[in-house]
Order: structure tokens, then sequence, then C-alpha cells
């Protein structure tokens, strides 16, 4: 599979949310990330998918606030989402070849080796608590909202 095939893959993937159920869960991380990185005017940012900057110019024309939101090109997963990627990745196709595997950016010497020489890259760790009465809810909302599980689940056959 050539690059830019596997990044409309994954765009595609990501897009099939709906995500906004997932950041609702992070609300946390996005607050620590924003103070973190102090955003000014003329800052550039960069997403997943068309879906996903949808989904953010909506949210920002709702609160009146006037940001420009163009599609970037693709880039990585969180490390949060580590255990969830433990789970999925036995019922997942390799990755191509030369692309690595989507399950190494959650391993900050992986990401430090990549980006460590353009970069001046800081690492921090974390908790970020979501919590469900049970795991039926925690299911219902990574199976039908985030992308990539999303995706998974709706390959599936009746015996998985």
């Amino acid at each position: 599979m050539a690059f830019e095939e596997l990044k409309e893959r994954q765009s595609n993937v990501w897009g099939k949310g709906p995500y906004q159920r997932i950041t609702e869960t992070i609300l946390d991380i996005h607050e620590r990330v924003i103070d973190r990185l102090d955003p000014q005017p003329g800052v550039k940012w960069l997403d997943l998918a068309p879906a996903l900057i949808e989904t953010a110019k909506e949210r920002a024309q709702e609160q009146g606030l006037d940001i420009d939101y163009r599609v970037g090109d693709w880039t990585t997963h969180a490390k949060g989402m580590a255990a969830i990627f433990g789970i999925m990745r036995p019922f997942m196709p390799a990755p191509p070849e030369g692309a690595g595997s989507p399950f190494a950016w959650g391993e900050e010497h992986h990401v430090q080796e990549l980006l460590g020489d353009s970069y001046d890259l800081e690492f921090e760790t974390s908790v970020s608590p979501v919590r469900f009465a049970d795991g039926e809810g925690y299911w219902e909302l990574f199976s039908t909202s985030y992308g990539p599980m999303k995706a998974l689940v709706e390959g599936f056959d009746d015996d998985r």
C-alpha cells in the first residue's frame, strides 16, 4: 500500500466518529495542552482528518469564534490510548512496509527518534481518568465513537 493511500485510509478511519463523544471524556487533557502551548494569533495547528476539521469548524461557529480551519497532514495517536491499542492490535492488519506501527507513537523513544532532530520535544506523563458505571459503557463509547475502533469492530465477523 502506498503512503498516500495509507494517509487517505487513516483520514477516513479517524473521521468515522462521532469523535466528539471521545473528546468530551478528555477535556482535562485538552485544557492542559492549550495551557502549555499558549496559542497566539497566527499560530498553526495540525489535526487528523477532514471530518474532525468540520466538527471543529461547527463548534467554533457555535461559540462565535473566528478560526480558520484547514485540513492538514495525517499525524499521530495519543499515548493515553496505549491500552486500547493493545486490545486492538491482534485484530488489525499489519501496517504497510515502511509505515511503521501506529502503536509506536505512544512510545517516547520512538517519537524522540523520529522528531527529536527537528523539534524541541518535552514529554509529560499524567493520568486522565475516564469513569463508567461498567465495561459496557466504555465499550459502547469506543466501539461507536472512536474511529479506529469503530472501523475495526465493523469488520468483525460473528465469532469476534
